[in-house]
């Protein structure tokens, strides 16, 4: 017969691999700001237009994830410390690529040169002032070292920029046009800068314990080609 106290062993061996199993499937998740009708967070769960497809990856993944809103720069911050496990949305280059692992392209993201002026050929011009918002991976867009750029902190100082004459161009993604400009999109020339894969960045602990691979997985599972026409509502 096996013993009490050897019962006891057993229980309590089992007790502590479950609870770390549930350990590494509850993960915190930061959610960059500023894009909340693209995706942010509300009521502890991912919202926005995008927040399907994200949804997608984690329930592929058999993850519940923990949502923290952060501002991107802090977020790569916290995800290189490992305070955080992922960080989305997030398009790939090479900086972050040496502050985390991407998971894959969920999908690619159009972004734009926009002005309420006809753009100029951006290659032959110098001196453009241009407006991003901080951090903001369409610097890499930019095509000249003469320019000058004027960094925002939140995405609608970019339309009175504009408006205002202080800036000649702003990058953005090319989905916040119609957000940012509202009734008045129409009017605003455009231009495609370039595409970019875009999904999440990872953190080295959980590349290490394996996480990372199953979301990964999911990732190229959940990939969709045009997030805007192929996305079902969110409920």
């Amino acid at each position: 017969m096996v013993s009490t106290a050897l019962r006891l062993t057993i229980l309590l061996l089992l007790l502590l691999i479950s609870l770390g199993a549930k350990a590494s499937d509850d993960l915190r998740v930061g959610v960059g700001l500023g894009m909340e009708e693209i995706i942010g967070t509300s009521s502890g769960n991912l919202s926005g237009v995008l927040a399907p497809i994200y949804h997608c990856v984690f329930e592929t993944a058999g993850i519940e994830p923990r949502y923290v809103s952060v501002p991107v720069k802090r977020g790569l911050q916290y995800l290189r410390s490992n305070k955080i496990s992922a960080l989305l949305p997030l398009a790939q280059n090479a900086d972050r690529d040496g502050k985390g692992v991407f998971a894959g392209t969920l999908f690619e993201a159009e972004y734009a040169f926009v002005s309420l002026k006809p753009l100029p050929q951006l290659h032959e011009a110098e001196g453009l002032r241009y407006a991003i918002p901080r951090s903001f991976i369409g610097r890499q867009f930019i095509p000249e070292e003469s320019a000058r750029i004027q960094e925002v902190t939140e995405w609608e100082q970019i339309a009175a920029l504009l408006k205002y004459d202080r800036v000649d161009v702003a990058i953005i993604p090319e989905p916040m046009i119609e957000r940012l400009f509202g009734e008045f999109a129409d009017q605003v020339h455009r231009r495609i800068a370039g595409r970019l894969p875009v999904s999440m960045y990872l953190s080295g602990a959980i590349e290490e314990n394996g996480t990372a691979e199953r979301i990964k997985r999911s990732v190229t599972l959940c990939r969709m080609e045009d997030p805007e026409t192929e996305l079902p509502e969110d409920e």
